[in-house]
């Protein structure tokens, strides 16, 4: 992390008093409780009910002029090293292991070559389908497309667990979005540097060497932090 993605971290937290602060989380809190009773209600996915009272709470958070202190060049950071974080490590955590060991292949072939069908196939819809390759180019479809691949499921294996799907079903969605962010994150800054004019000084070994950096490099990372957290837990004890 930058110097400058730190200072854009920072403005976020300084940019509010340690009562708003505070404020904020107890009535996030409190929206995320009272999103489950509504999700069975409506009979829909606790996350889309999420997102829902999430835009609805921003827009009335915006309408009292209250200043979180997002802006356009810190978002990405607070997103990047605050939240995805979290939410890959919850799922890595509930996630069955020994399933997910057994079922490595499909689900590596998955993340990769399906995150990048996936990514083709929006990037040809939406550009034949705007049609106006002036105002929307085919480097802008691919760039959405990229965008639009790396999804995450979670409503999705909330309802298979509902109506009883195989376990091995839940484990292969959840294990390719473990996965796919590092094919999404390496294809998209492909298409930026193609975007910035910088394909001259692009190779497929370059593109090979980036993926392998940030596919395994960050799995290498998360293992031997993983391990030395655990080891840690065995030193100190029980509480």
């Amino acid at each position: 992390m930058s110097l400058d993605e730190l200072v854009g971290i920072r403005y976020v937290i300084t940019c509010m008093s340690i009562e708003q602060i505070t404020a904020s989380l107890v009535v996030l809190l409190l929206l995320a409780f009272i999103a489950e009773p509504i999700s069975r209600l409506l009979r829909l996915p606790y996350s889309s009910v999420l997102v829902m009272i999430g835009f609805l709470a921003s827009e009335i958070a915006v309408m009292s002029g209250i200043d979180t202190g997002l802006r356009a060049d810190n978002f990405h950071d607070l997103i990047f090293y605050v939240f995805i974080p979290v939410l890959v490590f919850e799922s890595a955590y509930k996630i069955n292991k020994k399933l997910l060991v057994q079922n490595i292949v499909p689900v590596i072939v998955l993340a990769v070559m399906g995150l990048l069908l996936t990514a083709a196939i929006a990037a040809i819809g939406l550009y034949f389908g705007i049609a106006h390759p002036v105002g929307f180019p085919l480097i802008a479809a691919l760039l959405t497309g990229a965008i639009l691949a790396a999804t995450d499921p979670a409503a999705v294996v909330s309802r298979l667990r509902e109506i009883g799907a195989p376990d091995r079903l839940s484990v292969l969605l959840e294990g390719e979005s473990l996965f796919n962010d590092a094919t999404a994150i390496v294809l998209f800054g492909l298409f930026i540097s193609m975007t910035l004019s910088l394909e001259n000084s692009l190779t497929a070994s370059a593109v090979i060497i980036e993926f392998l950096k940030i596919f395994l490099g960050g799995l290498v990372l998360g293992v031997i932090a993983g391990l030395v957290v655990g080891m840690m837990a065995k030193v100190a004890g029980p509480a």
